[in-house]
């Protein structure tokens, strides 16, 4: 054995095992973000949100009661965190589960075993044992998509130091380490679909085709996950399929890799289904059945309003596009928040109108229509943007994505003006996710720049109570 190992050390290549341009970003995300982290600055239960309230109490439920229903679990989330499980929901009691998709806190509940087995709980210590869950769930998929950016910047044939500072842009100037400091489903599901992007792009570099069906579905996978811990992903599970039939194939190669994709989507698929289908009867989970909402919270009546003011009220129209400016340059606004997003924007309207490969055109319209289409969908669904949140939260899985498009510009000589406009709006966008990621689920007036209500929270400290209802 000792002979065996001699002699495979010395036949090795030389090439390092560890890239320090590769590592740098990940570091440094842990570097900030770990002193960073909700339970360290605010260990009081009381100023924990809605969100990880409802998460950490179906983790305790699975790990210490074998169920997804929360009515025995030490936290207590809130009513309009809660779902009757479909059927007690014509007879008073029951069990209630939380509106959230289960399946974050199912791949929660493996390190919450191991901490429980070694006799760290919620009960013993509620901090430490939300600080890991943290760090596992939200940190380190934030600091892994920054290794996963750092790959993908090979696509545009950068050096090392370019594609590390294209790695810093799209980690830490889209708002992504913003959300890496508090247990939430956006954070990973951006690592998730960046990790399908990675995989899509070795698959079409793979010399054999066996290896090129291995990162299939390993993109699939990955896909699959981040659709049903974030919903508003699901669009890029399909839409990514589009990036399979551009590559330079046969078509019955293209047909067989759509197939190797779905078969790797089908596990996290199919344990959604299994994990949601016993509570909401379907593949639904609870914040899409309002008929199953807990007691007590009802929506309000609607307002019967007379036909001449309702006449002299905006249309729903203009209401819908007051609504989209402020998603995208408002008080929570994309471009007010974060407007290296515009190089992202350039970049990809720069790879569909030059000679690129076809797959490498399709996934970046495949990034341009996926936004479009969360922005819309938030949009057009009237979703209240007042709830505490820093810019808009929903939007986040598809922006390190986005940022990731501004290496075409990378390629190119500029001028000094240029390069400094840039760095400008690079410092920017990173001193606001920075400013963003210690309070992230800050609560603000109506119509406050979101950024500037983080700051002040600095001094004068979040308010107790359960911040934010999340889904």
């Amino acid at each position: 054995m000792l002979k065996a190992l001699v002699d495979w050390y010395r036949s090795r290549p030389e090439q390092p095992y560890v890239r320090p341009w590769g590592l740098a970003v990940p570091v440094l995300v842990l570097v900030v973000c770990l002193p960073l982290l909700r339970p360290v600055r605010y260990p009081d239960p009381t100023y924990m949100s809605e969100a990880e309230l409802a998460r950490l109490a179906t983790v305790q439920a699975i790990v210490e009661q074998r169920t997804l229903a929360i009515d025995q679990s030490d936290l207590r989330p809130p009513p309009t965190m809660l779902t009757r499980g479909y059927a007690e929901g014509r007879r008073s009691g029951g069990h209630y589960y939380s509106k959230q998709p289960p399946v974050l806190a199912a791949l929660l509940a493996g390190p919450y075993w191991v901490m429980h087995r070694f006799g760290l709980s919620f009960d013993r210590n509620l901090a430490l044992s939300s600080y890991l869950l943290t760090l596992f769930g939200s940190t380190l998929p934030v600091a892994v998509a920054g290794g996963l950016v750092y790959r993908l910047g090979r696509l545009f044939e950068l050096r090392r130091r370019w594609r590390t500072l294209l790695s810093f842009a799209a980690v830490f100037g889209s708002g992504l380490v913003s959300y890496a400091t508090v247990l939430n489903s956006h954070a990973p599901a951006a690592a998730l679909i960046l990790a399908t992007c990675g995989a899509l792009f070795h698959a079409g570099m793979a010399r054999k085709r066996g290896e090129s069906h291995g990162w299939l579905v390993l993109a699939g996978l990955a896909a699959g996950l981040a659709a049903v811990i974030d919903f508003g992903a699901f669009v890029f599970l399909f839409l990514l399929v589009f990036v399979i039939l551009a590559m330079r194939w046969a078509v019955s190669s293209r047909v067989g890799g759509v197939g190797w994709y779905a078969f790797g989507a089908l596990p996290a698929l199919t344990l959604h289904a299994m994990l949601t289908a016993p509570m909401t009867g379907d593949f639904r989970p609870g914040f899409l059945h309002p008929e199953l909402q807990a007691a007590g919270t009802s929506a309000p009546a609607t307002q019967v309003m007379d036909p001449d003011e309702e006449e002299a009220g905006p249309s729903r129209t203009t209401v819908t596009l007051l609504r989209a400016v402020d998603g995208l340059v408002g008080s929570r606004g994309l471009f007010s928040h974060f407007p290296i997003l515009l190089l992202g924007v350039g970049g990809v309207a720069t790879v569909l109108h030059r000679n690129w490969p076809a797959a490498t055109k399709m996934m970046a319209g495949v990034t341009a229509a996926g936004g479009l289409v969360i922005i819309g969908v938030y949009v057009v669904t009237a979703e209240n943007w007042n709830q505490p949140m820093f810019s808009v939260r929903w939007f986040i899985p598809f922006l390190p994505l986005t940022v990731f498009w501004g290496g075409v510009w990378l390629r190119e000589k500029h001028h000094a003006a240029v390069w400094a406009a840039a760095g400008v709006v690079l410092g920017f966008s990173v001193l606001t996710t920075v400013i963003g990621a210690t309070s992230p689920l800050t609560r603000c007036r109506e119509g406050q720049y979101t950024a500037y209500g983080a700051a002040r929270q600095l001094f004068t400290g979040p308010r107790a109570g359960p911040a934010i209802a999340d889904k």
